[in-house]
């Protein structure tokens, strides 16, 4: 059944049919299910409507242990859910219905961090079916970074809530850990692995000296390709962190950087995209306040930043990018990254941009030139990159242009759908090849 499909499809300029799996809904597939729809994921939006246009797209995504399993048709593309990875029976089966249900030419998994991506890897190949696997982060390699700049005491005490869901921070790097079991086994098992920077081609084929590794840079949301930065709309002196609820985002090292910055710069502002995660509101707000919110709190009241630092609670993506777009600069300050979407955005609106050069950033943007970068772990050298910004409005706006451009260039729409494609016909003739 599947080589029939494949030899109809074996012309490029056909419609392949293809399935995607991943861990995050679509919009428009939470929208068909009537739930709402969330901020997060939506770069894959932004992808898969380009990409359905040329190919047959049904996309799977994982639910919750009351997922409706019944398919739903958008207006190109086919939506599927299947049950949580903490139900591995239930979405295995799952996964084994839609994937003979849309009998694909081709699967494509998106991430490695899931028990899913496993369990699809593992029906693909006893079935016998062409797929490649995406690498988004890699909590295998992540995991060593995750309490970095954490003092020790604050790695291993415990919150009310912590003891509850028994995962302080230093469960947490060892569920991180035993979650790169599985994707370690997804990444063995796959022939084929596609990724963008030098980071992830390097993890990846340690892991798999053996897959054959693609290059595609990512298709991100269609808004942030329309407007552009510009220094006389943004407010002064204002530091945007897109994330911070746990410690790989870093923002443990900004509110040790920011009064090195106040001190030369008494009026700025940091904005944290997120809810608060320190507790400081209602009484279930406190109970529920992890180890690494209860030390922002704790920095936060150290340094007296109480009124430097507002948290902006969950963003969609109209108020993301406005933003960034009123953001003097946007600061990456993760301890380690792949490919940040974060930071394509910021690039794309042409926000001048501090990052820790970690990871895949340097692939990203090229310091001194799309962005000025750090050492991760030197909140210091953090504070001054800022101010640097902060004080030369000609270096922001030759940082705005040359990131800008950058941007445009790696998450171009039209050569990101090209080469996802022709990975696509590349990895299907190899299949009938052999």
């Amino acid at each position: 059944m599947v080589m029939s499909q494949e030899a109809d499809a074996a012309e490029f300029g056909a419609r392949l049919k293809v399935l995607w799996i991943t861990n995050i809904s679509l919009p428009e597939g939470r929208e068909l299910r009537g739930q709402t729809p969330t901020p997060f994921g939506g770069w894959l939006a932004g992808a898969a409507q380009s990409l359905s246009q040329r190919v047959d797209l049904s996309v799977a995504s994982l639910g919750g242990r009351l997922a409706n399993t019944r398919p739903s048709q958008g207006e190109r593309i086919s939506h599927y859910e299947f049950h949580s990875d903490t139900d591995p029976r239930s979405s295995r089966k799952d996964l084994l219905r839609i994937i003979e249900s849309v009998n694909p030419v081709i699967v494509h998994i998106f991430g490695t961090e899931y028990r899913h991506a496993r369990q699809a890897a593992e029906l693909c190949v006893s079935g016998g079916r062409p797929f490649v696997v995406s690498v988004q982060g890699l909590v295998s390699v992540y995991a060593y970074h995750y309490k970095t700049g954490l003092p020790t005491k604050i790695q291993e005490r415990f919150t009310l809530r912590d003891l509850v869901r028994a995962d302080n921070i230093r469960l947490q790097q060892r569920a991180m850990r035993k979650r790169g079991i599985d994707e370690v086994a997804t990444l063995r098992q796959a022939t084929d692995v596609i990724g963008r920077t030098t980071w992830d081609a390097a993890c990846a084929t340690q892991i798999n000296p053996y897959a054959t590794y693609h290059k595609c840079n990512e298709t991100l949301r269609g808004s942030f390709y329309e407007e552009e930065w510009t220094a006389q709309e943004c407010e002064r002196y204002s530091i945007f962190v897109s994330q911070g609820s746990y410690p790989i985002k870093g923002l443990h090292f900004m509110l040790e950087a920011l009064p090195i910055i106040l001190k030369q710069f008494p009026t700025a502002r940091l904005f944290v995209a997120g809810m608060d995660p320190t507790g400081s509101g209602s009484l279930l707000d406190r109970l529920r306040v992890t180890s690494y919110g209860k030390y922002i709190g704790e920095l936060i009241r150290k340094h007296g930043l109480g009124d430097h630092v507002k948290f902006t609670g969950l963003l969609d993506e109209s108020s993301m990018r406005a933003q960034y777009l009123r953001t003097h600069v946007y600061a990456l300050t993760s301890t380690i990254e792949n490919s940040p979407n974060s930071l394509g955005e910021a690039m794309l609106l042409g926000v001048p941009t501090v990052a820790a050069a970690v990871g895949g950033v340097v692939d990203m943007a090229q310091p001194e030139i799309d962005a000025l970068t750090y050492q991760a772990d030197a909140p210091y050298m953090l504070a001054y990159q800022v101010c640097r910004v902060f004080k030369n409005d000609q270096l922001a706006a030759q940082l705005s242009r040359n990131a800008r451009a950058r941007a445009l260039s790696t998450h171009n729409v039209e050569q990101n759908t090209d080469s996802l494609i022709e990975i696509y016909h590349t990895v299907i003739n190899k299949n009938q090849s052999e």
